[in-house]
């Protein structure tokens, strides 16, 4: 009885192991896995728009148009539209081919953008450093014109200089007074 029940579970569940898992939408934030590119990418209705277009051979829903070996449509109340084997081959590819550019454009997007980051940061700290440096020289350039100013202005008031003027104006003031005297 328990080899029927296992048994029966393997036949039950056979159908289910040759199918393939559903697609999900991808995640692309992971630039080191690569997604499924069969299954579609984040926000991919915004980017591929339902396209009219006008097929190679329609079949209206409920037609009596059968082509050679082909069945009956068995979507009941849909239009049919029959392509070239090539052609889809060729759509698929390209969607694939666009999932894949965007996965590599959403990642390179993140690298330039790091890089510029790192380049306006550098150029920021550069100016920074290059309007310090200038203010540096200015505050040097300032006190080296206060020395040479406060240098310049010293020399009439020393202590010599005083001296020289007392000893001048009082020899003139003597003998002043000694020619007034006489």
């Amino acid at each position: 009885m328990r080899t029927l029940v296992v048994l029966a579970c393997l036949a039950l569940c056979a159908p289910a192991w040759g199918q393939q898992k559903p697609c999900t939408v991808q995640d692309y934030s992971d630039p080191a896995k690569a997604p499924d590119w069969r299954c579609p990418g984040p926000d991919e209705g915004i980017l591929v728009p339902d396209i009219k277009f006008n097929p190679s051979l329609g079949v209206p829903a409920g037609s009596s148009v059968h082509l050679k070996g082909a069945k009956k449509p068995s979507l009941i109340g849909f239009d049919t539209v029959l392509l070239d084997r090539a052609k889809v081959t060729q759509l698929g590819l390209r969607i694939q081919g666009l999932r894949r550019l965007r996965w590599l454009e959403r990642h390179k997007t993140a690298e330039v953008v790091k890089i510029e980051r790192r380049y306006m940061s550098d150029r920021l700290t550069a100016q920074l450093k290059l309007e310090q440096s200038r203010v540096k020289v200015a505050v040097q350039q300032r006190d080296q014109a206060r020395k040479e100013r406060d240098r310049a202005r010293a020399w009439y008031r020393s202590w010599s200089f005083g001296l020289v003027v007392g000893v001048v104006t009082t020899t003139a003031a003597t003998i002043a007074i000694a020619y007034a005297a006489k």
